[in-house]
């Protein structure tokens, strides 16, 4: 019997969105860096949504979204915070 802790047998790829400063005029790019990771066999896939730590970053928990995406899920890892400047409620409150 499979563990959840062995590697799953999906092959996956990695995907990264970062920014681009022309999203402030296109509306259809995402409004924050994306980390995903989705199984490279066709078929339909679940998403799961990964919401990093404060303070961290969401390269951090790489390894745990290749590990859920070699399972049959596309794992989305937003980057939700900059540095925390001494505006820092600011930028929480845009990626609120």
């Amino acid at each position: 019997m499979a563990s959840v802790f062995d590697e799953g047998k999906l092959p996956f790829k990695f995907i990264t969105e970062e920014k681009p400063f022309s999203s402030c005029f296109d509306s259809s790019a995402p409004p924050k860096p994306l980390l995903i990771a989705t199984p490279t066999v066709n078929g339909t896939y679940p998403v799961l949504l990964l919401l990093h730590g404060f303070y961290l970053r969401n390269y951090f928990y790489k390894g745990i979204i290749q590990h859920i995406a070699s399972h049959g899920f596309i794992a989305v890892g937003p980057q939700l915070y900059s540095l925390v400047p001494s505006t820092g409620p600011e930028e929480i409150e845009s990626a609120a």
